[in-house]
């Protein structure tokens, strides 16, 4: 059985484990399962990773993570890259983690491109 979480829909009020990521200026707060955090991408490697993917001559389509545990990494590739994104995990703490982080930083860039215009 499966199901889908769309992450402008989800809430992390069920989420215990939650961290600033100190590599961020920011210092993102982001949301894991339990015992999650030392597994977790710190944010700056996500982006540099990102960067280093993004010049390769990739084709159109749908950035895929089938193993997105807290979504830290697709996050970064999908607002670096700019595509759509859709991440798969099996265990339901870390996929509800992972929409949560997907919401944040959806939110971050918004706010980030509101400011510059």
């Amino acid at each position: 059985m499966h199901n889908v979480l769309i992450p402008s829909e989800v809430d992390s009020s069920s989420l215990s484990e939650s961290a600033p990521d100190n590599t961020s200026a920011e210092k993102i707060i982001f949301f894991h399962a339990e015992q999650g955090k030392p597994l977790a991408t710190p944010w700056q490697i996500a982006l540099t990773r990102s960067k280093m993917v993004n010049k390769s001559a990739l084709g159109k389509g749908i950035i895929v993570d089938c193993a997105c545990g807290s979504g830290i990494q697709l996050a970064a590739h999908a607002t670096h890259i700019q595509r759509a994104a859709l991440g798969i995990e099996l265990d339901s703490q870390r996929a509800l983690a992972s929409a949560v982080n997907l919401q944040t930083i959806a939110k971050l860039m918004n706010q980030q491109d509101s400011q510059r215009m």
